[in-house]
Formats: structure tokens, sequence, C-alpha cells
């Protein structure tokens, strides 16, 4: 009997840790923040950076360990803009996206970037049934070009179009590289169009994914850029005079501001905080006033590209965005700021 019952623990713990293992494997892929604009992929509850938001880590950097608690629940730890490694707690909502809540009281969302994974055993079976195991699309964006990749397309040479961006809000910056796959319901072959920040276009056609790994654009075979730059486009601020008189840990404190800038939208207060509070790089406040101040950026136009991201996050009221990006709990811009950000966005 006693035999018996330890049988049918080790059963029960087997069962328990396979199951476990086939819900981690569920969120299997590609991840991006549309909030915080950062990405990884996922692989067995490792998550490793494809796009970065912080001078702290690199794309290519393990950021992310889970592990399944429940069918929808996962757990683990997550590296912060500090690059410390803070606890998170991560639910599967039933459109497919991550709702994480971690240690700081901070929330926030992934997407997944192109189809999900096979799910499970069953989901395994049902998609052999339907494609081919040897079809293997995945790849590897490569931006050896000097102008960063706003936009990305994957389209099937049968195909009249080119559909959706498949790059979303996430931005591929130069000397960065990005994984992808083209899914296996349209066989091997694919063309391939990036959207440069200077609205530059480069192609690639009827290219064999089953067979390549990396694809890399260099900007050499882009067609001319656009008089103007696309108005979405994240603003590349330049440092002024004032910068030449800046000490070594302010000139840091600059690299780490434009970093950011080129990323997402910040007001004046909101990136002079995130540089110097603990959760963000830990600059001296006056030295990171004086690295903020040097630079040359329109808030106006980061309080409009603040306002848009909000919009794609959820609805706002002009009165009720106004209020999210001039409150010191959300954007930290001046009132003006806030209200020509609302406008221009299309609130009010």
């Amino acid at each position: 009997m006693k035999y018996l019952k330890h049988l049918l623990m080790t059963f029960s713990f087997l069962f328990v840790s396979l199951s476990a293992q086939a819900q981690i494997a569920t969120l299997d892929g590609n991840w991006h923040s549309p909030q915080w604009k950062y990405g990884y992929v996922l692989k067995d509850g490792m998550g490793i950076a494809t796009s970065t938001n912080s001078p702290n880590f690199q794309v290519g950097q393990n950021i992310i360990q889970l592990t399944a608690a429940s069918p929808n629940t996962f757990t683990g730890q997550q590296v912060y803009t500090d690059g410390k490694f803070y606890k998170v707690t991560a639910t599967l909502l039933a459109d497919g996206r991550l709702s994480f809540v971690g240690e700081k009281n901070v929330k926030w969302v992934m997407e997944r970037i192109g189809a999900p994974p096979q799910a499970s055993a069953s989901a395994g079976v049902a998609a052999q049934s339907q494609a081919s195991p040897e079809i293997d699309t995945n790849f590897t964006l490569v931006n050896s070009s000097a102008e960063p990749i706003y936009e990305f397309f994957i389209s099937s040479i049968k195909s009249t179009g080119w559909g959706k961006d498949i790059l979303g809000e996430s931005v591929l910056m130069p000397g960065f590289e990005q994984p992808f796959t083209a899914g296996s319901s349209s066989g091997c072959l694919f063309d391939l169009q990036v959207v440069y920040g200077n609205k530059g276009v480069e192609e690639r056609r009827n290219l064999n994914l089953c067979e390549l790994e990396r694809i890399v654009f260099d900007g050499r075979g882009s067609t001319a850029p656009a008089a103007q730059p696309a108005p979405s486009a994240p603003s590349k601020p330049n440092t002024n005079n004032a910068a030449q008189g800046l000490t070594g840990p302010q000139k840091n404190a600059v690299r780490a501001a434009q970093s950011y800038l080129n990323i997402s939208a910040f007001s004046r207060d909101g990136l002079i905080e995130q540089l110097s509070s603990q959760a963000g790089n830990g600059f001296n406040v006056n030295d990171a006033t004086k690295a903020v101040d040097s630079l040359n950026v329109d808030w106006n136009q980061e309080a409009v590209k603040s306002a848009k991201q909000y919009l794609q996050m959820m609805g706002f009221s002009c009165k009720g965005l106004v209020q999210q990006l001039s409150s010191r709990a959300g954007g930290k811009f001046t009132e003006q700021q806030a209200t020509f950000g609302a406008q221009r966005a299309g609130a009010c």
C-alpha cells in the first residue's frame, strides 16, 4: 500500500510537471509592449530581449523568467529599466495578451508579434494535420543601415498587398536585430519590405524563408526618402552649445536621455525623473536636469507622441487625456503642452 501511494504521488508529480511545461510553452514566441516600447522572445519561460527601452539592458540579454502557477497565471522575475530583476505575475488574457503586475506597483501589457506558436500537444497535432512540419519560416531581421526601421511587412508572393506592419509600435534601431516568423500556412516564398525613419523604402523579393536564417537590410537598396520625415517618427534630439560644458556624468546622462527619446515620448520633467530615479538610471538630479536641458527637444511634439501612445492603449476624452498627460502620476507635461498634444492627437 505504501508503495502504491508512493507510485501515485510520483505519477501525480510528473503529471503536474508536464502540465506546467505545456502551459509555459503556450507563451513561446515574440512579445512587445506598446506601453513601454521593448520586446523579447520567450522560449520555455526564458525571455531574450529583442528591443530595449533602457541603456541598462541590451538586445540579446535574458530579461525575464516565468513559470506556470495555474492554467493562465505565471510568476517569475523580470529586469526593469534600472537593470535589476523584480518579481512579477502575468495573466494570459482571453484576447491573447499578457497582463503583468510587478513590484513597485508597476502594471503593463505585452502583445504577441505575429501568430502564436502551437500551444499544446493537442494543438500541435491539429496544426500538423493542416501544415507540413517541414515548413520553418523563422528568421532574424538585421538592421545594418544608418536609419531606424519603423515599419516591417511580410507578404506571401501570392498576395497582392503588404498587409499589416509587423513591428507595430516597435522600432528596430541601427545595429539591432529581431527574430520573426512568416508562419507555415503560405509556403516558403515571401516578399519583405522595410520603411526607414527617413521614409526610405527597401524591399527583398521572392525570398525562400525556409532556407534563410538571417536577412540583412542595409539601406543601400532603398528608394529616395520623402522630402519631409514621417510625423509619427521619433524625434532625434541634437545637443546644443550647452552640451560643450557638461561633466562626464552629465554627458552619460545625455546619452541615456537620447536613448529614451529615440524609443518613447517623454516630457522634460518625466525624462529628468526617469534619469534620476532609483527605478531608472540613478543619476544625480542636477546632472539629469543639465543633461536634459542641453538637448534641443520639442516638448510639444513629445506631448503629441505621448497622447497617441495613450490613445492606442485606451479611449480618453479630451479633458481626461489632458489630465493624464499633465498629471504628476502621468506624463508630467505642462498644461499647455498636454492640451497641444491632446488636440493634435485628435482627442479634442
